[in-house]
């Protein structure tokens, strides 16, 4: 027995009829139109899109490339800084413009106490400014990287001499005891104050009470220079000159 067709089951097919007839009619319009066939639009706009891309990538690139140039020019920048700044540093601390410590030895001189007898010579009793050279050249002799007097840091143009009863370094006068401390190997610096300071020395305590110590510290500490360091007649040496 057959089914009999409803008016819903009429009315969907020609539904259908309707919706092919215009995907045909939209089609063949697209492809009048353009004289291209749909797949080959959708080619032709995905290669566009790639073209695109690529060119966006190659920028991408390029900017990339100038910065890591950018942070290879800072990073040389820095470095060179950072070597300047070791040179600066380095110089400070050989001209004795920074403060130091590190192992050495120290010397304490001062004047005796002793009361003082007649017929001999009074100087005899007293530290002079010759004693005080003679430790600082033995340290310097022994190796010593810094040295220093009563706090007084001592340095290529340093002085010390006597004005009357006064000792003076660095411009400043300085009174006993005189406390000469120098940074270095303890060993080389006390051999060397063997043979060139500690004999006269020795004597002097011996026969007059001058007060001497001698001893080796673990650690020093010294100041830097302090005053200003002027060159009224020397000039540095350029290239070529």
């Amino acid at each position: 027995m057959r089914k009999q067709v409803t008016d819903y089951q009429r009315w969907i097919t020609v539904a259908l009829v309707i919706v092919g007839y215009l995907a045909m009619t939209q089609f063949r319009t697209v492809q009048t139109a353009t004289g291209v066939e749909p797949s080959k639009l959708r080619s032709e706009s995905i290669l566009t899109t790639l073209v695109q891309v690529e060119q966006d990538n190659y920028a991408l690139q390029r900017e990339s490339a100038d910065l890591q140039q950018r942070i290879r020019q800072f990073e040389q920048a820095k470095n060179i800084n950072e070597a300047l700044m070791r040179e600066k540093q380095e110089a400070e601390l050989r001209a004795g413009l920074t403060g130091l410590k590190g192992p050495g030895m120290t010397v304490v001189l001062s004047d005796s106490q002793l009361p003082r007898e007649a017929g001999i010579d009074p100087n005899n009793y007293y530290i002079h400014e010759s004693f005080l050279r003679s430790v600082v050249n033995a340290f310097w002799t022994g190796g010593a990287e810094g040295v220093a007097i009563n706090g007084q840091r001592l340095i290529s143009t340093s002085e010390i001499f006597c004005g009357g009863t006064t000792i003076f370094i660095n411009g400043e006068n300085v009174a006993p005891p005189y406390v000469i401390q120098a940074i270095g190997d303890p060993r080389a610096l006390r051999t060397s104050l063997d043979i060139d300071a500690l004999p006269l020395l020795t004597n002097l305590q011996r026969d007059y009470g001058i007060g001497l110590d001698v001893r080796e510290e673990k650690e020093i500490r010294l100041p830097p220079y302090q005053k200003k360091v002027d060159f009224k007649y020397a000039r540095p040496v350029r290239e070529g000159e």
